[in-house]
């Protein structure tokens, strides 16, 4: 074993994935349309917050993946 979590890495793209194509559905109407983004504050505070989730959830995956990678260099040394 390696030492990453290899369900909660799977947990984490997951949600990036949702996160973003949450926010690409908002846009799904066009400029005008008056629930997207472009026009709708409430629309747009809750891109903003699924923008920041999935950043945080990037970053996230990013340090696990940083963790294996040094602990794959480190069992390599003799």
């Amino acid at each position: 074993m390696l030492g990453i979590n290899t369900q909660r890495a799977e947990e984490l793209v997951v949600g990036i994935l949702q996160d973003v194509a949450a926010i690409l559905t908002s846009f799904a109407g066009g400029p005008d349309d008056p629930q997207g983004p472009v026009t709708n504050s409430a629309t747009l505070a809750r891109d903003s917050a699924r923008l920041d989730a999935a950043t945080q959830k990037a970053n996230e995956l990013a340090s696990e993946m940083r963790g294996l990678q040094d602990r794959t260099s480190q069992r390599a040394r003799p």
